[in-house]
């Protein structure tokens, strides 16, 4: 082999560790990538639930959540509650808008959940909080990939690897101001209806 082509191989080998090195590197955790906004409800309407035995019918409101990824990197969504903020502290949980969710970067994500017209009227205008489980994509392959090389060092070597933990944050949720309701107003006088994308 001359050394021409030596060289050649090793730039080549060079360039192929470089490249999935340096995106590991620039992918691996981001500061504060998530925004999520309360976009408003649309007006009740009959809903179905389709159970295992049998489906209940109820009237409930349309509400609609956004998730957005600020960063550079692609996120995975594990578990996200919303819940209200009472005097700062975390409390009364609603519901999981989003959950093993992927968003690339830049992308903004919607979702249409239909909740008690009481809930839905007790949202307006209230400070809310997304308590989020959270991480890049890039982090998800490699926990995935070293769970799969614990097990087997469990197994050898009754060793335990230590893996990345996920990110959890509480984060405050923005209202776009497309919610007109009033305080006095009832469910089923809510004015504004915002369609889903």
């Amino acid at each position: 082999m001359s050394r021409r082509t030596k060289r050649t191989l090793l730039c080549l080998i060079f360039v192929l560790l470089v490249v999935p090195i340096s995106y590991v590197a620039l992918t691996w955790t981001v500061t504060n990538p998530l925004r999520f906004r309360y976009v408003g409800q649309g007006k009740p309407e009959r809903h179905r639930e389709e159970g295992i035995f049998e489906s209940t019918e109820a009237l409930m409101v349309p509400i609609y959540l956004e998730a957005e990824n600020t960063s550079h990197a692609s996120l995975r969504l594990y578990r996200c509650w919303l819940i209200r903020e009472v005097r700062n502290d975390p409390s009364d949980t609603i519901f999981t808008p989003f959950g093993m969710d992927q968003l690339s970067p830049g992308d903004t994500l919607r979702r249409e959940l239909h909740v008690p017209p009481d809930v839905a009227l007790s949202l307006v205008g209230k400070e809310m909080l997304m308590d989020c489980d959270w991480d890049t994509t890039t982090r998800e392959y490699v926990r995935l990939c070293m769970v799969a090389v614990a097990r087997w060092l469990r197994f050898l070597f009754e060793y335990n690897l230590p893996l990345p933990a996920v990110h959890h944050d509480l984060i405050p949720v923005e209202h776009s101001g497309i919610d007109t309701t009033t305080p006095g107003e009832t469910p089923l006088d809510m004015p504004n209806e915002v369609p889903p994308h």
